[in-house]
């Protein structure tokens, strides 16, 4: 079944990209990518018993549907170019997936605790409201959204994003001191998780700095992306963290 509802879900991300650039676009197209792949991942949990995310494939998968959540969530907030960015990133990663292993894998040990299942849902989350912010500036770049709107949009993505994110990071703390017995290693992808942390925290406040309203904001958008694909990919792919998937 998983071979056949995930391409599914890509054929309706691809679907979602090109209604959004004539013009077309409806909050249906992700619910309905969100629902096959609810259905994917419930099936696959279904049979390990257990949050299915315990490898590459189910990781890029589960990702992916966060981002189709989030378009459903804030489609009536983004604009075209917003929402274009959201349905490709969910595409991409959907892309990449289909090159992973897919067979089931059961939990480690290490996984096997109430904290792991709340702690990376809510950072994929996060993740997906900071890519949204992102794709705020691109609206504003283009010149879809005024600066005011563009301002208010953004502020919600980040700080909700941050507000998940810190009790992600407070549920992987818990989740740490069970597995491995410390709050805290010098972990590159816990390192990455503090960085990002700051530079949302830091994010968040810019409105009381003199900054200019519009570009200043769309470049911290687009470096707040970057921070969030280097945090979640690049930590698992190019280091050697205890976090790789």
């Amino acid at each position: 079944m998983s071979p056949w509802l995930h391409e599914a879900a890509l054929a309706v991300a691809l679907v979602w990209i090109a209604l959004e650039r004539v013009g077309r676009g409806h909050r249906a197209v992700p619910a309905l990518g969100l629902g096959v792949l609810f259905v994917l991942l419930a099936a696959r949990g279904w049979q390990i018993d257990f949050v299915p995310l315990t490898n590459k494939y189910e990781s890029f998968v589960g990702f992916a549907a966060t981002l189709l959540g989030v378009g459903v969530i804030r489609h009536g907030v983004l604009a075209r170019p917003g929402r274009v960015v959201l349905a490709g990133t969910s595409a991409v990663f959907l892309a990449v997936a289909l090159g992973f292993d897919s067979a089931l894998h059961y939990p480690s040990p290490l996984l096997v605790t109430f904290w792991y299942p709340v702690h990376v849902p809510l950072s994929f989350l996060a993740y997906a409201l900071w890519i949204a912010a992102g794709a705020d500036g691109l609206d504003y770049a283009v010149g879809a959204v005024p600066a005011g709107d563009f301002r208010t949009r953004q502020e919600s993505n980040v700080r909700w994003g941050l507000a998940l994110f810190s009790l992600s990071m407070i549920f992987g703390a818990v989740w740490g001191v069970v597995s491995w017995g410390a709050y805290f290693l010098w972990d590159a992808k816990i390192l990455w998780s503090l960085a990002s942390l700051v530079y949302f925290a830091t994010f968040a406040h810019v409105r009381y700095w003199p900054l200019p309203a519009g570009p200043g904001r769309v470049a911290l958008g687009g470096i707040g992306v970057a921070i969030v694909l280097g945090t979640y990919v690049g930590t698992s792919f190019m280091t050697g963290s205890i976090h790789g998937f």
